[in-house]
C-alpha cells in the first residue's frame, strides 16, 4: 500500500508512483478519505464478527454448564438398561456394635451392587489364624548345620516341593531356600534372633487353617533333627495353630479358611480383624445413602453453577442497560432454557396413592435469585426414614404385570403413564399385533421387541416379550424430575445435535464469510488505493506541466 502520510510530494520512478502535493492541493487527505470510505462496509463487519464471537464463546459456556448439570443428573436417573451409573442400585454396609468395642474394630465390610438388602446379626468367636511353626535353636545362624538330605514340604493349597541341603548348608542358607519356593509350596520361613547365641527358623504358612507338612525323601531327617517334629511327625515348637474363622449370624455357626468371607452373603465381602466373643455386630446392607446425597449435592451444584452463569448474562448497570458481561442479554436460547429448566425442577411427582413429592419435600428451595439450597437437616431425615421417595422424584421408574414383559429403554420426556398393553400371538408364538384401547398403530413389532410409533407419545419406548400366548399387561410409568431434565438438557446440550450445538455451527461458519468477505473488501480497497495514487499522481504531474508553460508565458509577457 502506497504511503500517502505527510507532506505531499510527486516522485516517479520505473516501479512506484508517489503524489508529491507540489501544486498546493492535499491529494493524501483526499486518497486516505477515500479509501476509508471503501474500507467502511468492512470495519462494520469486523464489528459484527467481534459480537458474533463473544456470543458464540458465551454459547459454548452455556452448554458446557448444561453438558455439566445434565452428567451431574446421570447418576440420580435409571435409563432402564444401563444402571452401572445409578446411585440408587448402589448399596452401603452399615456396622453397630452392642458394646463398647467398635465394630470397625472387630470386622469391615464391602458391598457390591447386586448384594441383597437385609440386616444381620454377627458376633465373631475366633478369626482365622496361619500355622507357625519353629525350629530348635542353633548358636550360629551361618555355620553349618552338618545335615545331608532331602526333605518334601507342603501345604494343603500349595504344591508340594522337595527341598535339598548337604552339611555345608546353614540355618540361613536352609530359610533362603525355603523362601525360594515359597510361591509353590505356600510356606515362608524367617530366623528369629532369641539372644546373641541362639537363633530358631518360622516357617509361616500363607494361608490360614493350613498346616505346614513335612515328608524324608532320603538322606537326614531335617525336620526331625532341626527340632521342628519329633519322631511321630507331632510339632516340638508350635508357635500358632492352624485355625478356622468361626462366627455366628443369625444364630447359625459357620466356619471359613480365610478371615476375608465372600461366600456368606451374595455380593458381601466380610473381613474379620479380631474375635469378640459376647459382642454382637448389626450388619445391615441397604442404599448408599451418603452416596445418594453426594449425588443430590452435585446435582444442586451443577444447576446453580449454571444459574450463576444466566444470573451473569442478564445483569443490568444502575442505569438498566446490560452489563459489559451480559453478552446474552436479553437473548431468546438463553430465556427459553431458563424457563425450561425451571418449569422443570418446579415439576412434582406423584407418589403413593396420595402423596406429591416436590424439591421442597427434601430440604431443597430456591432462593431469591431462584439458585438452589439444601436443608441438610430434612434431606437426612428422609434418606434416614424414606430414601425410595428420593429415588421415585428424581429417577426413572417403570412396571408392569408380567414378568414376561420389560422395559429395555426410553428416550424422551414422558411424565407419569399407566396403560394397559395388548399382545396378540399366533399359534407358533409369534407377536402378530400389539395395541392399547385398540389401536394398533401406537407401538411397532421387531421380533420380540415392541417399540413406541414415531409421533406418538410411547415415542421413545421399547419393551421386549419373552411370553408365547396373547395377555394383557399393564405398565405403570413414574419419570422423575433428574430423568425429564436429562433429555430436556441433551436437547439443548448435545455436542453433535443439540440447539446450541447447532446455532454455534452456523454462527461460525457466518463468521467465516464474515471474514472472508473483509478480506475481500480489504483487497478491493487496497487494489483501489494504488489506483487513487495513480490517479493523482498522473493529475499532479499535468498540473505541473501546465503551471511550467504559465510560468514561461509569464516571463515572455514581462520582457514586452
Amino acid at each position: 500500500m502506497t504511503d500517502v502520510s505527510g507532506t505531499t510530494t510527486l516522485t516517479q520512478t520505473t516501479s512506484t508512483t508517489y503524489v508529491s502535493g507540489t501544486s498546493g492541493y492535499d491529494y493524501s487527505s483526499l486518497i486516505e478519505a477515500e479509501y476509508q470510505e471503501a474500507l467502511s462496509e468492512s470495519y462494520t463487519l469486523a464489528d459484527e464478527v467481534s459480537e458474533d464471537q463473544a456470543i458464540v464463546a458465551a454459547y459454548e459456556e452455556m452448554e458446557t454448564y448444561l453438558q455439566e448439570f445434565e452428567d451431574a443428573l446421570t447418576t440420580l436417573t435409571d435409563t432402564a438398561t444401563d444402571t452401572d451409573d445409578n446411585v440408587f442400585d448402589d448399596k452401603a454396609a452399615y456396622l453397630t456394635s452392642d458394646s463398647d468395642v467398635p465394630a470397625d474394630n472387630i470386622m469391615g465390610v464391602l458391598v457390591e451392587d447386586d448384594a441383597v438388602s437385609g440386616s444381620y446379626q454377627i458376633e465373631v468367636e475366633q478369626i482365622a489364624t496361619a500355622h507357625k511353626i519353629a525350629s530348635d535353636t542353633v548358636a550360629d545362624a551361618d555355620a553349618d548345620l552338618g545335615l545331608d538330605g532331602t526333605f518334601n514340604l507342603s501345604t494343603a493349597t500349595g504344591g508340594s516341593v522337595d527341598i535339598v541341603i548337604d552339611a555345608t548348608t546353614s540355618l540361613n542358607d536352609l530359610v533362603d531356600l525355603i523362601n525360594s519356593e515359597t510361591d509353590a509350596t505356600g510356606v515362608s520361613a524367617s530366623v528369629l534372633q532369641v539372644s546373641e547365641t541362639e537363633f530358631m527358623m518360622v516357617l509361616t504358612a500363607s494361608n490360614t487353617n493350613e498346616e505346614i507338612t513335612f515328608a524324608t525323601v532320603s538322606g537326614d531327617d531335617v525336620a526331625q533333627s532341626l527340632g521342628i517334629i519329633d519322631g511321630a511327625g507331632i510339632y516340638q515348637n508350635e508357635l500358632q495353630a492352624a485355625e478356622p474363622a468361626i462366627l455366628t449370624i443369625d444364630g447359625v455357626t459357620v466356619e471359613r479358611d480365610s478371615n476375608s468371607i465372600d461366600d456368606l452373603l451374595e455380593g458381601v465381602t466380610i473381613s474379620l480383624y479380631t474375635a469378640n466373643p459376647g459382642t454382637t455386630i448389626t450388619l445391615e446392607v441397604a442404599e448408599d445413602l451418603s452416596g445418594i446425597k453426594e449425588a443430590v449435592q452435585a446435582f444442586v451444584d451443577a444447576y446453580n453453577n449454571y444459574r450463576n452463569f444466566a444470573i451473569v448474562q442478564q445483569a443490568t448497570t444502575t442505569s438498566g442497560e446490560a452489563s459489559a458481561d451480559a453478552v446474552l442479554f436479553g437473548d431468546s436460547l438463553l430465556r427459553n432454557a431458563n424457563s425450561e429448566i425451571y418449569n422443570l425442577l418446579n415439576t412434582s411427582v406423584e407418589y403413593g396413592d396420595d402423596e406429591v413429592l416436590s424439591l421442597a419435600s427434601f430440604g431443597i428451595t430456591f432462593n431469591w435469585d431462584n439458585t438452589l439450597t439444601i436443608d441438610e437437616d430434612v434431606l437426612d431425615e428422609v434418606l434416614l426414614s424414606e430414601p425410595e421417595k428420593i429415588e421415585a422424584f428424581f429417577s426413572f421408574n417403570a412396571t408392569t404385570s408380567s414378568s414376561d414383559l420389560g422395559i429395555t429403554a426410553h428416550d424422551g420426556i414422558f411424565g407419569d403413564m399407566d396403560f394397559d398393553m395388548n399382545i396378540t400371538v399366533d399359534g407358533a408364538g409369534d407377536m402378530t399385533s400389539v395395541d392399547v384401547g385398540g389401536d394398533t398403530s401406537l407401538f411397532t413389532i421387531d421380533g420380540k421387541v415392541i417399540s413406541g410409533a414415531e409421533g406418538t407419545e410411547y415415542e421413545g419406548l421399547s419393551f421386549i416379550y419373552t411370553g408365547d400366548a396373547t395377555t394383557t399387561v399393564n405398565i405403570s410409568i413414574s419419570q422423575g424430575i433428574a430423568d425429564q431434565m436429562r433429555y430436556s438438557l441433551d436437547n439443548w446440550a448435545n455436542e453433535s445435535s443439540g440447539i446450541l450445538s447447532e446455532i454455534i455451527n452456523d454462527m461460525e461458519e457466518s463468521i467465516s464469510d464474515k471474514n472472508e468477505e473483509i478480506s475481500e473488501i480489504e483487497s478491493d480497497a487496497a487494489n483501489y488505493y494504488d489506483d487513487l495514487v495513480e490517479y493523482y499522481a498522473e493529475l499532479e504531474a499535468e498540473i505541473a506541466e501546465y503551471e511550467a508553460v504559465l510560468d514561461t508565458l509569464t516571463a515572455l509577457t514581462s520582457e514586452d
